[in-house]
């Protein structure tokens, strides 16, 4: 699958305007990044696209998931901690939540049978 993939340059760009306008609003609600994809699949490391959407959650204060199976997610450490401090909950959210980072690493297993004794 990732030999198919096609990059979008211009996410962080999209991405900063739409959360622009979310953030003026006081519209927080937590970005998630890998509902579809990994976000450290091994085109993050030439094009850092994971790295510029971080900068721009950053930016708007927004609170992110984040689920991968990579340890790449490591090089973002201390973006992902400033997003911890600085995030701002959706009202439904204040006093339940007090993270601003979430990271949740996904484990591939392969099947197996296991014979009844």
């Amino acid at each position: 699958m990732e030999e198919q993939l096609s990059v979008k340059i211009n996410a962080p760009e999209v991405l900063d305007r739409q959360l622009a306008l979310r953030a003026k609003k006081g519209q927080y609600g937590i970005i998630a990044l890998a509902s579809a994809t990994d976000p450290y699949l091994q085109a993050e490391e030439k094009y850092r696209m994971t790295e510029g959407l971080l900068k721009v959650i950053l930016k708007h204060r927004f609170p992110v998931l984040i689920i991968t199976k990579s340890q790449m997610v490591l090089r973002d450490l201390d973006l992902l901690r400033e997003i911890d401090s600085a995030a701002i909950h959706a009202p439904d959210l204040q006093g339940r939540l007090s993270r601003g980072v979430i990271i949740s690493f996904s484990v591939s297993t392969f099947p197996c049978s296991v014979t009844p004794m």
